[in-house]
């Protein structure tokens, strides 16, 4: 994430590039953390507005950050290549590895694992960025109904944070609330409610 970081810094942002221990403790623990480190940046003054960006398995950390309750600065959501309906790589190595990597198996692509008994998130401004050849997340897991806008960029799950176009569409998003296309179309949710102003 860090080129990512450096890339929002240069146009404007205060970045903060929060590490945790993503394979000594499960998924519930790092919540609970992000939840305590967003209301502390919550209150404080010089904050006006809190953006979060999200890469794979973070993104499922800050659901549940979330469900413990939303800071009342918070502002928009970008989301790489999340595994919202979990992934199969962790349906296949989570039964053999959980006893070393303790949040595989809560990623595992089954219906009653971890990451699917998750409540939706609701009245939030997400956006979803997925890499067309991931072979880690599929398209269709990264599915979330909440999400404002979607767009799927050229690459592998492994290199989305670190290009230069996913950079250009964080900002884009975290600026206007939708991905930036081409041809100045906007998603459907955001055209009609446009359309309906005055």
């Amino acid at each position: 994430m860090w080129p990512l970081a450096r890339r929002l810094a240069r146009a404007g942002y205060k970045t903060l590039n929060w590490y945790y221990p993503c394979l000594r403790e499960k998924i519930e623990a790092h919540g609970r953390r992000l939840h305590e480190l967003l209301e502390s940046l919550n209150t404080e003054q010089a904050n006006r507005r809190l953006h979060l960006v999200t890469y794979s398995m973070g993104s499922i950390v800050a659901r549940v950050a979330l469900g413990l309750g939303q800071p009342s600065k918070l502002g928009r959501i970008v989301m790489l290549a999340p595994p919202m309906r979990g992934s199969h790589w962790a349906t296949l190595l989570g039964p053999i590895s959980r006893w070393c990597v303790r949040t595989i198996d809560q990623l595992a692509a089954r219906p009653n694992s971890f990451v699917n008994s998750l409540a939706e998130l609701q009245g939030l401004e997400i956006g979803l960025i997925t890499a067309r050849y991931d072979l880690l997340v599929h398209a269709n897991s990264s599915q979330l109904a909440a999400a404002r806008d979607r767009i799927v960029l050229p690459g592998i799950h492994t290199f989305l944070p670190m290009q230069r176009d996913t950079a250009v569409q964080v900002q884009h998003f975290l600026a206007h609330g939708y991905f930036w296309r081409s041809d100045g179309s906007r998603p459907a949710t955001i055209a009609n409610a446009e359309a309906k102003q005055p």
